[in-house]
């Protein structure tokens, strides 16, 4: 879901279509559009007992703050204020009332907004069009205990007697009256595809043979060259994974990680996972992970997807790709033939291929990690080219057509790039026709 108001969505997509060169009917696809009007409350979608409130902010171009309201099943509320690129100010604001260029209405409006929230959200960009530090600091105690700052340099946040969000800060707004346990994350961990192939009674005796695990941020879950003994998932917090001192990789709720060493013979760690921030994870032993095989179908190349998309939850879309069939191609095999009418789409995670068009004339040759026949999926036609395995041998994944359909609703960035490489492979086709 996108809540926003009409104007802001439709800048929304003028710029998204400009960055990523994908037409805006296709963007819209996306998303789950939920139109804002200025001052009416609506309920959040997909959250009970929970609204929001949509007003612009005092900028030079539409941008948009809001309220949140929490209602608790004994009837306690919580409201959370939230306001982008602004220009706090109050001198300012009379003077443009008094000008004439606003009225009294909505002079009374911009600063009293978000205010009354029990947590408030701003930004401190400063310069011309952002609010400055120092009108915040003129606020009375009371508002300034409320407020978390964003949008701030590294210089602004060094002022004294306000709070400054961290990244990958998480900030505890409800408390629970009891302890949480692993069951209170389950249908965040089902998302993830790892418990596709297990039946309910397998998925109870997995849990109950699993334990949630606390991490502080900056502590080590594990590090490069250890012995695995465990596999994780994520249930809040982020992780950094790091090989030979480098960060190549940022895992959030829902990502799992530390299979490979659990998959290798040697067992090795292939890389060190520290606490981005405060960290709760799902971890199971060795023995509980080798009886179910949760991802089976996942090998090291399949990491290399890191490089290629841009998906945040990159190991979820590994979770998906898992349900498909691994399947090895030899050399002199064909993957897809010309003018086939099947759908299946691959991707492949080694080896070598050569495309091929109806004379059969080598038009391309791919030796990386790739996708392949996504065009006749998306387009519903024909397969346009013969893909050709030229190496020893390649390693595929299979993804069904409902799957593959599945995993670009889940990872619209996956979709997003599928399209782009349809648009180039259509484009190669165009030129040595």
């Amino acid at each position: 879901y996108l809540l926003t108001s009409r104007p802001i969505f439709d800048s929304f997509l003028r710029k998204t279509e400009a960055l990523a060169s994908v037409e805006k009917d296709q963007i819209k696809n996306l998303v789950n559009f939920v139109n804002l009007e200025p001052g009416k409350e609506i309920p959040i979608p997909g959250i009970d007992r929970a609204y929001i409130i949509f007003d612009y902010s005092f900028h030079s171009i539409p941008s948009g703050r809001f309220k949140l309201r929490y209602r608790s099943l004994n009837g306690k509320e919580v409201t959370i204020g939230f306001s982008g690129d602004t220009r706090f100010d109050k001198n300012l604001l009379h003077k443009v009332c008094k000008d004439g260029t606003i009225t009294a209405e909505r002079r009374d409006q911009i600063l009293g907004f978000i205010w009354d929230c029990d947590y408030i959200i701003h930004e401190a960009g400063g310069g011309l069009l952002h609010t400055n530090v120092e009108e915040l600091l003129k606020l009375p105690v009371s508002k300034k205990r409320k407020l978390i700052l964003t949008h701030a340099d590294k210089k602004t946040r060094q002022t004294k007697g306000l709070r400054f969000g961290k990244e990958g800060e998480t900030i505890n707004i409800l408390t629970r009256k009891h302890p949480l346990n692993i069951h209170d994350f389950l249908p965040m961990i089902k998302k993830t595809g790892l418990f596709y192939k297990l039946t309910s009674r397998q998925v109870d005796y997995l849990i109950k043979n699993s334990a949630i695990e606390t991490f502080s941020k900056e502590q080590y879950i594990f590090k490069q060259g250890d012995i695995g003994e465990k596999f994780y998932i994520v249930l809040s917090g982020f992780v950094e994974v790091i090989k030979n001192d480098k960060v190549i990789s940022i895992y959030e709720k829902g990502s799992f990680f530390g299979e490979l060493a659990l998959i290798n013979r040697d067992r090795i760690r292939r890389a060190s996972v520290k606490a981005k921030s405060k960290l709760q994870v799902m971890s199971m032993s060795r023995e509980m992970y080798q009886k179910y095989q949760l991802t089976t179908n996942i090998r090291e190349r399949l990491y290399d997807f890191s490089n290629f998309f841009t998906e945040s939850s990159l190991s979820s879309l590994f979770g998906f790709m898992s349900r498909g069939e691994f399947v090895i191609f030899m050399n002199g095999e064909d993957v897809i033939k010309f003018g086939d009418n099947d759908r299946e789409v691959y991707i492949m995670l080694s080896g070598e291929v050569d495309i091929l068009d109806v004379r059969g004339k080598v038009i391309a040759h791919l030796d990386k990690v790739e996708i392949l026949g996504e065009m006749a999926f998306l387009k519903e036609i024909p397969r346009t080219a013969t893909v050709r395995v030229t190496s020893e041998k390649a390693a595929t994944i299979r993804l069904d057509p409902d799957l593959f359909k599945e995993i670009n609703e889940k990872f619209p960035s996956f979709y997003v790039t599928v399209l782009k490489k349809m648009e180039q492979r259509w484009e190669m086709l165009d030129e040595k026709r």
